[in-house]
């Protein structure tokens, strides 16, 4: 099995980039593993000393196969920086696994990613892999190591070159997405929060790689496959991130188990149900974005 290169996205938080790296370099199959790493430029003077700081962590990593930096002079954004990180890297590879600066692994993230990669690759209906779950209770009879979700996850994912490429980045099919109940639906199945970020996308409030890759995946009816224990734990929602509030409802620990892959998964209802819940905007925000819907769709034209 070729090991897939990992490619890491870190920006002005040299603490938290230094965590994210140690975690993994400790994970089995890391020194056979090539390692990417975008450091994203400073947005004005005062940030220039906390990504200083950054390609000073970075520029020190060893225990890898090979060791890729790209320090960018300008500033990208994070969507601007994944999208062309990764079309990179994965022209290359033709698969990839991606880390941000706020996330850590367990030592058993490789290997399961890994597998998770390679099993899922010729299964087209997977449009990519997570390595995160958000703690949600599962059925007791449940005894896969993995489910089904129509919703990609931007914690610690994978996919493959042909899914990739297949990412209409400009969403085309907006105006007859936004304008139809039941593709609205389709999207939302993923959480009701989805139509409203793909709107706010659209009229430039967001700027985010992630919902227009879920669209993608949506669109061609596609899955993402989640572990039921997490394989990461997330330290950016303490303020310091530039699209994260304070908030530690995404778990703190990451499980070291190895996953077996006995049999291909599916999707619960019952699971699918607390991961919607999960997602789920408060009664107050869903009355809000229902009203931007009506108030941009008059904008736009549409």
């Amino acid at each position: 099995m070729a090991l897939a290169p990992v490619i890491v996205f870190c920006f002005n938080r040299p603490k938290h980039i230094s965590q994210t790296l140690d975690a993994l370099k400790k994970c089995t199959l890391a020194e056979q593993t090539d390692l990417y790493i975008y450091s994203d430029g400073a947005r004005n003077e005062t940030e220039k000393v906390a990504v200083a700081e950054v390609r000073k962590v970075i520029s020190a990593i060893t225990g890898f196969e090979s060791i890729t930096i790209t320090e960018r002079e300008d500033n990208f954004g994070l969507a601007k920086s994944i999208i062309s990180g990764v079309s990179e890297v994965i022209d290359k590879h033709k698969k990839v696994i991606v880390l941000e600066d706020d996330l850590i692994c367990s030592e058993s993230f490789l290997i399961n990613k890994n597998t998770m990669l390679s099993y899922f690759e010729p299964h087209q209906e997977v449009f990519s892999t997570s390595a995160f779950c958000p703690p949600i209770k599962v059925p007791k009879d449940f005894k896969a190591s993995l489910f089904l979700y129509p919703r990609i996850s931007s914690y610690g994912w994978g996919t493959w070159i042909d899914r990739w490429q297949s990412v209409d980045w400009t969403m085309d099919t907006f105006n007859t997405f936004i304008q139809s109940k039941e593709k609205r639906q389709q999207f939302n199945r993923g959480g009701i929060d989805l139509s409203p970020m793909l709107l706010h996308q659209k009229v430039g409030k967001v700027n985010s790689w992630a919902v227009r890759f879920c669209y993608a995946s949506s669109v061609q009816n596609k899955m993402c496959v989640y572990p039921l224990e997490s394989m990461l734990a997330h330290i950016g929602y303490d303020g310091s991130g530039t699209h994260a509030s304070a908030n530690n409802n995404f778990g703190d620990s990451a499980s070291n188990k190895v996953i077996q892959i006995d049999a291909y998964p599916e999707e619960n209802k019952l699971i699918s149900d607390q991961m919607r819940s999960f997602w789920r905007n408060s009664p107050i925000r869903r009355l809000i974005n229902w009203y931007k819907r009506i108030v941009y769709i008059s904008i736009l034209k549409l």
